[in-house]
């Protein structure tokens, strides 16, 4: 599978090298927990910040903390925005923070944690009745699973649910979403 990733990178640019070098160097942070599991919490490396930082983060509204975590991201600042999210995860927990967590994480080169975040964010979209951001965190999963973890059933799997939850939602975003990478995969 790697040799087949490096061929197939090759000329993508070194983010994605790198991104398929990293894999080969720390196998352990690219194993993914399965959704539900007693593992223990990946929202934030112990390093990543003070627990004086922590608290003071932790003591501002969640919405507010979020915007600031979504600021840091478009300015590709991935440990910022890691640091900020997870903190307002502390205050409260949404699917929405948990999706850009994921997003942040998995630019981080943390794509183990990132499948992890999306997966229970897809759990808090379900339980919301949200099936638009079910979907669209599914596809997210599905592609990790597809294009960094190698594991095409899986993947195929994930889609499905997101293909699922889509039948019965007017033609949205995440239609085209899907049909897109489906239509890639296929290839």
């Amino acid at each position: 599978w790697e040799r087949t990733y490096r061929d197939e990178t090759a000329g993508l640019g070194p983010a994605f090298r790198s991104l398929a070098s990293a894999r080969a160097a720390a196998p352990e942070r690219w194993r993914v927990p399965a959704l539900g599991s007693e593992a223990e919490d990946p929202t934030l490396d112990a390093s990543m910040s003070s627990p004086s930082t922590r608290t003071a983060r932790a003591r501002r509204p969640a919405g507010e903390l979020r915007d600031a975590g979504r600021l840091a991201m478009a300015r590709w600042d991935w440990p910022e925005s890691r640091e900020l999210l997870a903190a307002a995860l502390e205050v409260e927990e949404t699917p929405e923070t948990l999706e850009s967590l994921a997003i942040a994480s998995f630019w981080s080169r943390d794509v183990a944690r990132a499948v992890e975040q999306r997966q229970r964010a897809y759990k808090l979209y379900l339980e919301r009745g949200d099936r638009r951001g079910a979907a669209r965190v599914a596809i997210g999963v599905a592609l990790d699973y597809e294009h960094y973890l190698g594991e095409t059933a899986v993947a195929n799997g994930w889609k499905e649910r997101a293909a699922h939850l889509l039948e019965e939602i007017e033609p949205c975003a995440e239609h085209a979403w899907l049909l897109l990478w489906k239509a890639h995969h296929a290839l």
